[in-house]
């Protein structure tokens, strides 16, 4: 995995609380964290996503991501000891050589969700859950490396749109080659729809041509 600068924050103050499991993710307190009222702001728009709704305690672990709008702005991919905002490059390099377990990664599309709570801790190098936005997507990356490979083919003419929906510019195709098209295109028609698909066409990067 490549190096990517780590970001720097401070531990935000907790205290102790009554409930065993966190409010918003569900997980342990240890005792630890802030009530609802004072972690959640009136602004928060995903209360029905609450996993323990029956709780009055947010875990310290939610009150820090919570407290820092650059977890909802920005990806994240957080490991044992570090805690990265990639860019949109260096998440697709990023899937394609992960860190070493278990880590978490939230992908960031609108910059204006909080994904964390959402997020599935990935536990395997080879087949890992990854927080696409609002969607969760398990990324498999023998197939990720090779859809990719044809979506950045195809990216040097069409746009990501295009490959996305496959509904193609007909003079594009022409601009592009029909055998060569057709051989690319039928790599990955059947595989067009799913998530992992849209996640490849997102992380797609052009080529020089």
């Amino acid at each position: 995995m490549g190096d990517y600068a780590a970001v720097v924050m401070r531990d935000i103050a907790v205290q102790d609380v009554p409930d065993a499991r966190c409010w918003l993710c569900g997980g342990a307190t240890g005792g630890k964290g802030l009530p609802v009222k004072r972690a959640i702001k009136d602004t928060f728009t995903d209360r029905d996503k609450a996993r323990r709704p029956v709780s009055k305690s947010v875990c310290p672990g939610c009150v820090f991501c919570l407290s820092y709008t650059s977890l909802r702005n920005y990806s994240i991919l957080a490991t044992e000891d570090v805690l990265r905002h990639p860019t949109r490059s260096e998440i697709r390099d990023l899937l394609l050589d992960p860190p070493e377990p278990p880590f978490v990664f939230c992908i960031a599309v609108s910059g204006q969700k909080w994904l964390h709570f959402r997020a599935q801790v990935a536990y395997d190098q080879d087949g890992f859950p990854v927080q696409f936005e609002e969607m969760t997507v398990c990324v498999w990356r023998d197939p990720l490396a090779e859809w990719l490979e044809v979506v950045e083919n195809l990216y040097t003419v069409f746009s990501k749109e295009e490959i996305r929906t496959g509904q193609y510019i007909q003079n594009r195709i022409k601009q592009f080659g029909l055998a060569r098209f057709q051989e690319e295109e039928e790599k990955i028609t059947k595989h067009r729809g799913t998530r992992l698909f849209d996640l490849a066409v997102f992380i797609s990067q052009k080529k020089e041509v």
